[in-house]
């Protein structure tokens, strides 16, 4: 009898012996720290840390992914407004917590009221595209009403909060900007101006060198899982370079986009486009990646080469998205960032290539990503940019 006991007592004991050790394996491996500059909830980046902490409050505040990314991108309008603003157009790709993906094209569009023989004003060389005849329908507005209706957890107008702020009271220039409107800046350029004869654009080499395509990426993971890729653009830098004088608002020029794509446009198409908002998420190893970029034809190039050397050559995410980047241009020749290997450059010109080493480069990558319960958030030194989380 005193055996049988023994035995209830002994096969009682061992399910519950396992019970507490799973519990104690499962408490360590969800209080697990993170290594520092690692985050353990959610996480944004931007081109901004500005506006990347924006973003990250919006969530701290009981936001969605998509109220984080909505405010990230108001802002990032203010901060850098040579590169996007609600004058422009974006793409947004939500993955919910369910795994199911939404994608929202806020592009602009061709008006109805439009040149018919605008695609014949398209320049034949590098040169501004400024005008209102190159203005789209901004679609930007409509697209995050859009992701707030069907996502949105805070207030429509706590998201504008912050930027409204930012705005009345002023925020530092960035360095972009402030490289744009330096009086050396317009020194240099009106001492190689020759009032008797004109050069190739290479010639007065005015370009920025950091931000020549008006474009931003957002990437957000929020702590609920749902992730936000968002790409906005007003084209080229500053648009048309032309703002509504009621609103402000700086214009896009993205119907330039048309140009040498196609031989007619008609009203409410919208232009080809580079952008790649991507998410990649592996059920096997509950791995996410939310990444996308700036920088026009170079986009898929930048956003290629990143997810290569992170996950196919196991780079760190900073690593990969600080690698130099090669992008062949539309007439086959290979551009390569001035950091490339030079080896390899002289390789690859040895056995015929058209090899070039621009002094413009502009691809700039944002990306979030979570594995074994720790984030990750880059956003790219190329833009001067920085990730924020907690």
């Amino acid at each position: 009898m005193a055996r049988r006991k023994e035995k209830v007592c002994l096969c009682i004991s061992i399910p519950i012996i396992c019970i507490i050790i799973i519990i104690i394996i499962c408490a360590t491996h969800f209080n697990e720290e993170c290594a520092d500059g690692l985050y353990k909830n959610a996480a944004v980046a931007a081109d901004s840390e500005t506006c990347s902490k924006i973003g990250r409050d919006i969530l701290q505040l009981g936001g969605s992914a998509v109220d984080g990314a909505i405010a990230t991108l108001l802002c990032t309008s203010i901060i850098n407004p040579q590169s996007m603003g609600i004058g422009g157009g974006s793409i947004f790709t939500i993955r919910e917590q369910s795994g199911k993906v939404r994608v929202i094209n806020a592009r602009e569009t061709v008006p109805k009221a439009f040149k018919t023989d605008l695609l014949a004003m398209c320049p034949t060389t590098t040169q501004p595209m400024e005008g209102a005849h190159w203005i789209g329908v901004p679609g930007d507005i409509r697209g995050y009403e859009r992701a707030h209706k069907l996502y949105g957890r805070l207030p429509w107008a706590s998201l504008f909060e912050p930027t409204i702020k930012m705005a009345r009271e002023g925020v530092p220039v960035p360095y972009e900007a402030v490289e744009i409107i330096q009086k050396h800046f317009a020194d240099k350029v009106r001492a190689k101006i020759s009032p008797d004869r004109t050069y190739d654009a290479s010639y007065y080499n005015i370009t920025p060198y950091l931000d020549s395509h008006g474009t931003t990426h957002v990437s957000v993971l929020a702590e609920d899982g749902m992730a936000v890729s968002v790409t906005s653009t007003i084209n080229h830098i500053f648009g048309s370079r032309i703002f509504s004088p009621k609103t402000g608002i700086l214009l896009n020029n993205e119907l330039a986009d048309f140009c040498g794509k196609t031989d007619q446009i008609h009203a409410g198409e919208q232009p080809p486009s580079s952008m790649s908002p991507v998410i990649l998420y592996s059920p096997s190893q509950k791995h996410i990646v939310v990444i996308g970029a700036s920088g026009g034809s170079m986009i898929t190039t930048g956003v290629a080469l990143t997810l290569m050397n992170f996950l196919w050559f196991g780079k760190t995410l900073q690593d990969s998205i600080s690698a130099p980047v090669v992008f062949v241009d539309s007439k086959n020749i290979l551009n390569f960032e001035p950091l490339f290997d030079k080896i390899v450059l002289e390789s690859l010109y040895k056995i015929g290539h058209k090899v070039k080493v621009p002094q413009m480069f502009y691809n700039v990558v944002n990306a979030v990503s979570k594995e074994n319960n720790c984030i990750v958030a880059v956003s790219d030194s190329r833009k001067n940019g920085k990730a924020a989380g907690y």
